[in-house]
């Protein structure tokens, strides 16, 4: 039996709606109500289209890895032609078992696009029909045909009934599978699960780190096996970007490779205060919630335990250990990205950078149609850094704060017309430089912003804390969820190592 091995394949929109059917039932289970063979205009690919929708009629799942067995008995049977074997052995070189297994296909986008291209076929071969039966005086029989012309199913605009779907329907409204990836601990609970249709912001004052967690929202994506687009629109080059994605793989930074640094560490107050039969060590909390310095108490255990075991006695607070900034070793960094590439099963991170307000909105859908239609790579998630930055949509609007929101309002129809997550970061207004805590009021130039985003969160961080290595995070609005500005999570970071999370709890 032939063994695939792991190879790109063509950017068709063809080969991408069959290799959707073969590794995705979800995509499979509508396709096959609006695939139409005479449609398809690679004679393999047809084939190999109907022999997933013959499989899916027999077995009510996508082929998947059985794909190759099918290719193997129709091949000995001598029912695929030699000039077309080759072609198709390719397609089919290009899935490996990884992808197979856990695809992350982002089946309901790859459905639109079949749908379009199967209308606009559909109405190509009509109008031919049209034109060749009109031009021979054959009036009658293009009116006939006209009139007995078929829609194909239009996704998007097609209707739905809460009291008529059937269980099937009404239980994929609440499956995870549009679940792309979720920080872990508190913050990961603050933010809930990252999805697809969702639009993120995060408001913070200049400087207050939102690059370094937009970067930590795309490595935590990709690492879940998603494409991220990460444009970068004016703060930063390209190898200074690059330079903070090295950094967080090798935990390290270019000007601190070599020093030592105090690296926070999540701890208890219980344990902390002595209170905690589980927790190791000598209490090192003094009157009140004055802990002693790490130097006067570096012989203490930080225990958090209880964080997973008992989370209602857990108290999060923070020590330190001092650690060796590791060296900035490009060799190893490569290795390890290496490495990450193989467990992501290709999944990778597409850079574009541009100068400040000179991309916008419609620059960035250009870039992502030009991947899709050379390259056959689509985006799951998409980072911005970050919006104020961006082009106006439109010029002619003479007010700023319009052009604000025409920009925010157009990044929300990203995210749901291509199926996508996208996060982006703002300044906060000027009420907020000397505020501990952000709220609603802090929003820049105009609030209808919040209107646009499933999620706003704010990093709230006094000088105090920055020099401790804390940053607070809070939900200033959440659309699908019940949210309190006034809770934080406290995130533990240091980076000096590149890393602006390194474990966090919630603030009681």
């Amino acid at each position: 039996m032939t063994q695939f091995q792991v190879k790109k394949f063509d950017a068709s929109i063809e080969r991408r709606i069959v290799i959707g059917m073969i590794v995705s039932p979800e995509f499979l289970a509508e396709a096959a109500a609006m695939f139409r063979p005479d449609l398809f205009r690679v004679p393999i690919l047809k084939t190999a289209a109907q022999w997933c929708i013959n499989y899916w009629a027999e077995y009510g799942e996508a082929p998947g890895r059985h794909i190759q067995d099918i290719y193997e008995s129709k091949r000995r049977a001598n029912e695929i032609p030699e000039a077309h074997a080759q072609e198709l052995e390719t397609l089919l070189t290009s899935l490996s078992d990884e992808f197979i297994e856990q695809p992350n296909l982002n089946h309901r986008y790859l459905l639109q696009q079949m749908g379009r291209l199967m209308r606009g076929r559909s109405l190509l071969a009509l109008g031919e029909d049209l034109i060749s039966l009109a031009s021979t005086d054959k009036v009658d029989e293009a009116e006939l045909a006209l009139a007995q012309h078929k829609p194909i199913a239009q996704e998007g605009i097609s209707w739905s009934d809460p009291f008529a779907l059937s269980e099937d329907q009404a239980e994929s409204i609440f499956a995870e599978g549009d679940k792309l990836f979720q920080f872990p601990g508190a913050i990961g609970n603050l933010m809930g699960p990252v999805e697809r249709d969702s639009f993120i912001g995060i408001q913070a004052p200049e400087k207050r780190g939102k690059t370094w967690w937009l970067w930590e929202c795309a490595i935590r994506a990709v690492l879940t096996r998603c494409n991220v687009a990460f444009f970068s629109v004016g703060d930063m080059s390209a190898p200074q970007n690059w330079r903070r994605v090295y950094g967080w793989i090798l935990r390290s930074s270019k000007k601190r490779a070599g020093r030592k640094a105090l690296v926070p560490v999540l701890d208890c107050k219980v344990g902390q205060k002595g209170l905690c039969p589980d927790c190791p060590g000598e209490p090192v909390m003094l009157d009140g919630d004055t802990l002693l310095s790490y130097e006067d108490a570096a012989f203490h255990q930080p225990c958090a335990i209880c964080q997973k075991d008992d989370p209602r006695r857990f108290v999060g607070s923070v020590w330190y250990k001092e650690e060796r900034v590791p060296d900035f070793n490009l060799a190893r960094a490569q290795a390890l990205l290496q490495n990450i590439s193989r467990r992501c099963a290709g999944k990778t991170i597409r850079l574009m950078c541009y100068p400040s307000y000179q991309a916008n909105v419609r620059t960035i859908r250009t870039i992502l149609d030009l991947w899709e239609r050379r390259d056959g790579w689509t985006a799951d998630v998409v980072v911005i850094d970050y919006v104020d930055i961006l082009a106006p949509e439109d010029e002619r609007e003479a007010e700023t704060r319009h052009r604000i929101n025409t920009t925010w309002a157009t990044l929300r129809g990203l995210s749901t017309e291509r199926s996508i997550a996208v996060i982006t970061a703002t300044q906060a207004a000027k009420s907020s430089y000397n505020k501990s805590q952000q709220d609603m009021t802090d929003v820049s130039e105009d609030k209808r912003k919040l209107g646009h985003v499933t999620s706003m969160l704010g990093l709230n961080q006094t000088s105090e804390e920055k020099a401790a290595g804390l940053m607070r995070v809070s939900q200033l609005v959440a659309r699908e969820d019940d949210f309190d500005s006034r809770r934080n999570v406290v995130c533990l970071q240091c980076l000096a190592m590149s890393r602006p999370l390194l474990a966090s709890y919630w603030l009681k």
